[in-house]
């Protein structure tokens, strides 16, 4: 019998995808405090031979199963972390959904994103498919958007009988802010009881009481890198005064309404477990987050759960046609992002993320290039497992459709840039006809996914989303 000790440090996750692999390996590993113990057994033995056998807690392999509609950069960002984590996982669709590929699972995890997206690919059927895994013993994982879609507002799942808080006391919130544990709960394990969370534009919880969930972790402290729209809180509060800036901006911003409001929850629906968290457990680079992620997948599997890997084809490169058109989009993104950064409309904060002055659709833009970013990854790749059968059509439509649509933004953001020189300016809607016009035609009447963008993530999801499917299955 040997014995394996890691322990995890807060600067690297290579611990965390070291225990998920040698889980797959058909290991049997036990946990105790911060470290993980591998046991590899010639011979019977039992967890007795350990010392304080009554602490460990064994781990097993488990598989998650990904929900992909209308995540976009979340749905990245989710399959990132697992990636980098090596929890196993399928990237699934609410197509897939709706023709019951939910059977098959055991725990669903729906990243973020605007609820409405998500809801409209569901539709009724899909909803219904969900609640009725859910009902029978199935998990739910929701982050942020995917949160919002279990909650009980209108047209939403309903699996806990909570609300989204309809009157915003403060919006556009997103960075970094401290969280406190306050449920002993297996996500926690590790974790020190206060420590910082990324939140991406989250909206709140109402609980009136009644409910019948567990509140995990709450909101406290905000740190240097929290922001209300594009203004960093803590430099207005020290070199300025908040109630002139919210005057100015037309909008709450003061992050004091969030001190003790719930940030995660857990709830049963039938005999399943649904956890829903505004915290993005899949936020690259934060250790606590991935540890966390790591932490709460397990709780989910008290047995193993081992998936069928299908057998992948190989295809070899991508024709030489579809490079140059993928070479072509991606470098007119790039140009485009560096046009808005010359008119000081934005600028980089971390690789995965820019940030952008108030009332333009810096989000949407950032989420166009890493998409495109990601589709030109796979299509450079020496070996592909998606026939490019399926890709040369979607591709000359996306790029048909995407340049002149590049073109017509550059306009917009020129013009939105003037304007916000005189007064502050609405995502949605202004009194400037022109302007409503054209972010009408781009965008559609929604803060998510509209207009001429709308079709041009169709194109990317044709593409994308087979790839994604592939590299979840590819084990190698």
């Amino acid at each position: 019998m040997h014995f394996f000790c890691l322990k995890w440090r807060s600067g690297s996750n290579r611990v965390l995808k070291d225990v998920a692999q040698a889980l797959g390996k058909g290991e049997s590993i036990y946990r105790q405090g911060r470290n993980f113990y591998f046991l590899k057994e010639k011979k019977k033995a039992t967890v007795v031979d350990l010392n304080h056998t009554s602490s460990l807690k064994p781990l097993h392999p488990g598989h998650i199963a990904l929900l992909w509609d209308g995540s976009y950069l979340f749905g990245l960002m989710a399959f990132w972390q697992l990636k980098k984590l090596g929890i196993p996982c399928s990237i699934i669709t609410a197509q897939e959904i709706k023709q019951g590929v939910l059977k098959k699972h055991h725990l669903l995890m729906v990243p973020g994103g605007w609820c409405g997206p998500k809801i409209e690919a569901l539709s009724e059927k899909g909803k219904k498919e969900i609640k009725l895994f859910v009902k029978k013993g199935g998990n739910y994982l929701g982050i942020c958007g995917g949160t919002g879609l279990a909650l009980s507002d209108r047209e939403s799942l309903g699996l806990l009988s909570i609300k989204r808080k309809k009157e915003r006391s403060i919006a556009n919130f997103y960075g970094k802010i401290m969280v406190k544990q306050i449920t002993p709960h297996p996500l926690w394990e590790g974790i020190p009881v206060e420590v910082p969370f990324y939140v991406w534009w989250p909206a709140l919880f109402e609980i009136q009481g009644q409910e019948a969930v567990d509140i995990l972790g709450i909101y406290q402290d905000i740190t240097p890198e929290f922001f209300v729209t594009d203004l960093n809180i803590l430099d207005l509060k020290k070199y300025s005064k908040i109630q002139e800036w919210e005057k100015q901006y037309q909008m709450n911003i003061n992050p004091s309404v969030l001190k003790n409001q719930p940030a995660i929850l857990e709830g049963k629906y039938g005999k399943g477990r649904v956890v829903v968290s505004y915290l993005h457990l899949d936020t690259p680079d934060n250790p606590w987050e991935a540890l966390a992620l790591f932490n709460l997948y397990h709780s989910f599997f008290n047995k193993p759960l081992v998936m069928p890997t299908p057998s992948l084809k190989t295809y070899g490169k991508m024709p030489s046609y579809a490079l140059r058109l993928i070479k072509k989009l991606k470098m007119a993104m790039e140009e485009f992002l560096q046009f808005g950064q010359k008119n000081f409309l934005w600028y980089w904060y971390k690789p995965w993320m820019l940030r952008w002055r108030k009332g333009i659709r810096g989000f949407h833009y950032f989420t166009l290039y890493l998409l495109i970013k990601e589709v030109n990854k796979y299509l450079y790749r020496n070996t592909t497992f998606v026939s490019p059968d399926l890709v040369i059509c979607p591709l000359e439509m996306l790029v048909k459709a995407c340049l002149p649509f590049l073109e017509r933004a550059k306009y917009l953001l020129l013009k939105e840039r003037y304007w916000l020189n005189i007064k502050p300016l609405s995502l949605i809607s202004t009194n400037i006809k022109e302007l409503n016009t054209l972010r009408q035609e781009l965008f559609g009447r929604t803060p998510a996914y509209g207009g001429e963008f709308k079709k041009i993530l169709f194109y990317i999801d044709k593409i994308l989303v087979p790839f994604l499917k592939a590299e979840a299955n590819n084990t190698t």
